[in-house]
């Protein structure tokens, strides 16, 4: 690596990420190799380990994404996890190959102090690889809003994120699970109540003493309600197919129509989405966290593998396409970053997007052109028009879509709609 200004700045503020154990899951000096070897990666780069590798070192601060999967030689293999960090300068990460659970562990503080001492002191310094600088402004175009608050408050419990293949259906099968588990805790709840009865009945009979052993029997009921409590209430917290963790993506809400309103109304509230826009904003400390977010599920989906970040993915381009009145007037320095983020987001998808059998119906299709038919509006910001016109030339360069025919679509989507409504 060349010793640029860049790297020399990295060399005194970037931080590292140790990796030990490595060498369990390794490719051999002579070229012998496990039957599954390890793959790893940070941001855009993902390889296979060589025999020496520990770590990789000048990490520019900020938030990164750290996957890791094992292999067969030819390929990274169907299991992929991975966990966000949100590192700061001179910060170093240190974690150990666990091949019990083939993931990468915490160590106890003191251990991992010692070990990051270590690399500071460029101990490791020989058998840690740079950071791919070249792919830097790249990741932080996909990554610039996701922000400590957002990792916390979506990461899954325990950090990772598994990979999570796109044969499941959340809603039945989160449905069937709930049904599971109340059936068992009203069942629980019954005993509870049974053994509560049953328990004060012989405490009844008996003429002395009956005060305080009566007392530590209903604690000990009290704690197997509370313990029954506890369990429906992680219910929620469950894992998907697979054993993949659950993210805490925010819920996208429905829109809401005041009631006795006009047709016109209930139209416009289906089809300016700015309201729902409002509301996701407020479930975050800050309104660009929602752009936070939308980077989240894009590479949980893209890096991880994880079908929960695409259905969000998917859920938030869909709203933030059509936010009719954001890009007039309520959020136009929002939405103006928005179609930024959505262009480096595009910008890096596979050729074939829009006509992928993964986006059944595609829905990009009608995204985009609404996008591109409300920053056609003559009411648009210039700033906003003109980062519009440099996605109208991805989608067609990229894409070979023409961004002319796809607000044609949307038109025609949107006057049919306003056609049926005028029936109510």
């Amino acid at each position: 690596m060349q010793r640029t200004e860049e790297v020399q700045e990295l060399q005194n503020l970037g931080a590292a990420i140790l990796c030990l154990g490595c060498e369990q899951v390794a490719p051999k000096a002579d070229g012998t190799a496990p039957a599954n070897s390890l793959y790893f990666g940070i941001d855009y780069s993902f390889w296979q380990i060589g025999p020496r590798f520990q770590g990789v070192k000048l990490i520019p601060p900020g938030v990164h994404y750290i996957y890791y999967g094992l292999g067969d030689g030819d390929s990274a293999g169907s299991s992929r996890s991975g966990f966000f960090a949100y590192l700061k300068p001179k910060e170093v990460l240190v974690r150990k190959w666990d091949p019990e659970t083939e993931e990468f562990i915490s160590l106890p503080e003191q251990e991992a102090y010692r070990y990051a001492e270590g690399v500071r002191s460029f101990d490791f310094d020989k058998t840690m690889g740079p950071y791919p600088l070249e792919y830097r402004t790249k990741w932080e175009g996909l990554s610039s809003f996701i922000t400590p608050e957002v990792l916390e408050k979506i990461e899954p419990i325990g950090k990772t994120v598994k990979q999570q293949s796109l044969e499941y259906d959340p809603a039945h099968e989160e449905s069937e699970n709930r049904k599971k588990v109340i059936k068992q805790n009203q069942a629980d709840l019954q005993k509870c109540k049974d053994d509560i009865a049953e328990e004060n009945a012989k405490e009844n009979s008996k003429e002395n003493g009956g005060d305080s052993e009566n007392k530590d029997t209903n604690m000990d009921v009290d704690e197997k309600i509370t313990e029954v409590k506890e369990d429906e209430e992680m219910e929620s917290f469950g894992a998907y197919d697979g054993g993949a963790p659950k993210l805490f993506f925010t819920t996208i809400p429905k829109p809401k129509v005041k009631m006795g309103a006009s047709a016109e109304e209930v139209t416009m509230a289906n089809i300016d989405k700015t309201q729902i826009l409002t509301a996701l904003m407020k479930e975050h400390n800050k309104p660009n966290d929602v752009l936070g977010e939308f980077q989240f599920a894009y590479a949980s989906f893209i890096l991880g593998q994880n079908f929960q970040g695409f259905d969000q993915w998917k859920e938030m381009v869909g709203i933030l396409c059509s936010c009719e009145s954001a890009v007039f007037e309520k959020y136009t320095v929002f939405m103006g970053e928005f179609i930024r983020v959505f262009y480096e987001q595009l910008q890096q998808m596979p050729d074939d997007l829009f006509t992928d059998d993964l986006l059944e119906g595609n829905f990009l299709t009608h995204c985009v052109g609404a996008l591109l038919a409300i920053c056609g509006d003559e009411r648009t910001p210039s700033k906003i028009k003109k980062r519009a016109n440099y996605l109208a030339t991805l989608v067609k360069q990229k894409f070979h879509v023409d961004g002319d025919e796809l607000m044609q679509v949307t038109k025609s989507v949107k006057i049919t709609k306003n056609y049926v409504k005028s029936f109510f």
